[in-house]
């Protein structure tokens, strides 16, 4: 007997439903549709917002002055691990993050640690953002 886990990073439009029933589908044309598929209750609609959503231009620009010269990322998707996609149905959301805060961090890994010395960047990137939307 054995066991494991999967999780799917959705693409928009696919629910965690939709996602099950792909799964089981796949697996039972492959003959292994004797597998216990167990959905976990935690999972969630993703969220995505378009690229060229002003939105996202203020956190590109805001994560590229805080974290400069170091590179940073946004991503107008965020994955179905969490409960963005609720706020994403009344608002523009996306994911942003610093290479250079990510060093060191195990993102994930079951002994994920946050530097203390990061959570400032993610401060000044959370006021910056801010900022620039209430002055837009």
């Amino acid at each position: 007997t054995g066991s494991a886990r999967a999780e799917p990073m959705e693409m928009p439009d696919l629910t965690p439903d939709k996602a099950e029933e792909l799964l089981r589908a796949h697996l039972a044309k492959r003959g292994f549709g004797d597998i216990e598929v167990t959905r976990l209750e935690t999972a969630f609609e993703t969220s995505k917002t378009p690229i060229t959503d002003p939105f996202i231009r203020i956190v590109r620009e805001c994560s590229a002055e805080v974290v400069a010269p170091a590179r940073a990322s946004v991503l107008p998707m965020g994955f179905g691990s969490g409960p963005v996609g609720f706020f994403a149905k009344h608002a523009p959301t996306c994911l942003a993050w610093s290479h250079a805060d990510a060093a060191g961090t195990n993102l994930h890994a079951p002994n994920e640690s946050w530097p203390v010395e990061s959570i400032s960047n993610e401060m000044a990137f959370t006021a910056l953002v801010a900022h620039r939307l209430g002055s837009s």
